[in-house]
């Protein structure tokens, strides 16, 4: 079995031991999508499945979580405030986190005007 469906398996017994109804996942490596896969139902109890396009209504939440980790990434050097993300058709999209801002060679961030 290899490494990617190792991870299928584990990812789908994780959703059932934790009760999950559905999620998806996509797995990057480099600029290419190795993996992509929807697992359980859209809504408990129903009959219609999560896939890759699955729209999740998650709250507001997400916004402050996915910028405090796309900070800490930045800060590890594994990501950039400007980077690449892939869409709906695989093709890569240039995603911008923090509008007007841009990091600093000191490590801190400054607005691009300020430069």
């Amino acid at each position: 079995m290899d490494l990617l469906a190792k991870f299928d398996a584990y990812a789908e017994s994780s959703r059932l031991r934790f009760g999950v109804p559905g999620m998806a996942i996509a797995v990057i490596q480099g600029k290419s999508m190795v993996f992509s896969k929807g697992y359980g139902a859209r809504v408990q109890g129903e009959p219609a499945t999560v896939d890759t396009a699955t729209v999740f209504q998650i709250g507001s939440i997400s916004k402050s979580f996915t910028a405090t980790v796309m900070g800490t990434l930045v800060d590890e050097g594994k990501a950039a405030f400007v980077t690449f993300v892939f869409g709906e058709a695989g093709q890569a999209l240039e995603l911008r986190f923090i509008r007007g801002f841009d990091d600093a060679d000191d490590g801190r961030f400054t607005r691009s005007a300020d430069r």
